[in-house]
């Protein structure tokens, strides 16, 4: 499988001549709208039955504002439908941090040129792990805000209990300058310091020295303020199970009916996984919300404030660009469960380069309760 550049559609927007980000350059992911340039999802069949875009999404419009300079759209999985970024109709961003491994997906292009120094930021969408994820494999900062903190007007939809606008940088003070323009001002009272807790259920999915590696990563930045092991008691595989309805129910209702017309025009993975979304139910749904909500009462109750929960931001290193399906659908699963927690209890969480597995890197995610976006970005810029 080749490798193709990340920017798919070059752009000049300049941003407002003084700001909190002037002088900055950022990409979007081509799911996200910008006046006058075809939002593709990834899909020519998108574009092609979808009308250009009149205005910018909110969240771009708010960048150009505080002074960055929109300089390009990056690719996307087909419909954000995937997590390894292997596009069929517009290929295969390069993982300038590990090469010839895939980069990740659905923000692939987004990574790919934060990690390739193509601009200094990149907007990306977090539905079930798609800045995540590819922030871990490319070995750059990766953050999910809380659901509902970040406008997603003007963002193609995938399953909206889930969808978020997120952001890569290759550092943390980069990361916390483009969230206090998205996120707002922080709260007037600091935060009290964190506590670390490493969460045993996503420690135990990963590849083998993965989680040592990453507990011993968080001992030497945190000295002291790691707490012991803890489990939670909550059922990983159910979480992505639960999750996985909720979002396969989403996903028909909004885009089934143009499936159906165009499923000869979709990538093969992409068009049988949208597909497979007709089975469920209005009634698979109602009980997956309750357990979602469940899920989240949990959470909030054995999290306290100040905990920042910890587990791989991936299972291990990218897999290889000649992976064979099954691979990567073993990891697709695994993916899923690390992502659940999050997604369920509509938490922030920060992704950061935290270890290596040879030379290949492995990202270390960081959850806090809902809403507290702006004590977790700090953290690893204020580490030692």
């Amino acid at each position: 499988m080749s490798t193709v550049p990340a920017i798919l559609r070059a752009a000049d927007l300049p941003g407002a001549p003084s700001g909190p980000l002037a002088g900055l350059r950022f990409v979007v992911k081509d799911v996200i709208d910008v006046a006058g340039i075809p939002t593709t999802a990834g899909s020519p069949a998108w574009a092609s039955s979808h009308p250009t875009p009149r205005e910018s999404a909110p969240v771009v419009d708010a960048l150009l504002a505080a002074g960055a300079s929109l300089v390009g759209k990056a690719i996307s999985d087909e419909l954000a439908f995937s997590l390894n970024g292997t596009n069929p109709h517009y290929g295969t961003p390069r993982n300038p941090a590990a090469v010839g491994r895939i980069p990740g997906g659905s923000s692939s292009g987004s990574a790919s040129a934060v990690a390739a120094g193509e601009c200094d930021f990149a907007l990306g969408t977090d539905t079930g792990g798609s800045v995540r994820i590819p922030a871990s494999y490319c070995g750059v900062f990766g953050f999910r805000p809380s659901w509902g903190r970040i406008p997603v007007a003007g963002v193609t939809a995938l399953a909206p209990s889930f969808d978020t606008v997120g952001w890569l940088a290759r550092d943390a003070p980069m990361m916390l300058r483009v969230g206090q323009v998205l996120l707002g001002p922080p709260p007037a009272e600091p935060p009290r310091p964190p506590v670390f807790v490493p969460l045993v259920e996503g420690l135990e999915i990963a590849d083998d020295g993965i989680a040592d590696a990453l507990r011993a990563t968080l001992r030497s930045r945190f000295p002291g303020r790691v707490a012991p092991d803890r489990r939670f008691g909550i059922d990983l595989a159910e979480c992505a199970r639960i999750r996985g309805v909720m979002q396969s129910y989403e996903t028909w209702q909004l885009h089934g009916g143009w499936a159906q017309q165009h499923a000869d025009e979709l990538g093969t993975g992409v068009r049988a996984r949208l597909l497979a979304c007709a089975q469920t139910t209005r009634a698979d749904y109602d009980r997956a919300c309750a357990d979602r909500d469940a899920i989240a009462a949990l959470l909030d109750g054995a999290v306290e404030p100040g905990e920042v929960l910890c587990l791989p931001a991936a299972p291990g290193p990218a897999p290889s660009l000649s992976a064979p399906l099954a691979e990567l659908d073993r990891q697709r699963v695994r993916l899923f469960r690390l992502m659940a927690p999050a997604g369920l209890w509509g938490a922030p969480q920060l992704s950061v380069p935290a270890c290596t597995a040879g030379t290949a890197p492995v990202g270390l995610g960081l959850i806090t309760r809902p809403g507290e976006d702006l004590s977790l970005l700090p953290l690893w810029n204020d580490a030692p």
